[in-house]
């Protein structure tokens, strides 16, 4: 299964945490977590793939950005990350930021 399948995955599952960061940009532009989860489901491809340091644990991780349209045709922006159980099995997708894209 490619990443952005087993992220559509994860969303549609609801296994997701939106931090508050990405909740205070929701708020700000009038988004709810449907919408952002439609624009992950529909979405095409991942608009980019970066490394990243997790600032609590300093361990490398990948952030993956997408821009998806949601139902009513919002062009949303999404990053965010695959986060790991302690069985080491990814289990979450974690939203560190979610608005709209201009």
């Amino acid at each position: 299964m490619n990443i952005l399948n087993h992220i559509k995955h994860l969303v549609i599952g609801r296994k997701i945490i939106f931090t508050k960061k990405a909740r205070c940009e929701m708020t700000q532009d009038h988004l709810n977590q449907d919408m952002v989860i439609e624009s992950i489901v529909y979405a095409p491809d991942i608009y980019k793939k970066i490394r990243s340091t997790n600032p609590k644990t300093q361990e490398r991780e990948y952030l993956y950005i997408i821009k998806g349209l949601s139902l009513d045709g919002t062009l949303i922006y999404s990053k965010g990350k695959l986060e790991k159980n302690e069985k080491g099995v990814e289990t979450f997708y974690v939203f560190i930021s979610s608005k709209k894209s201009f």
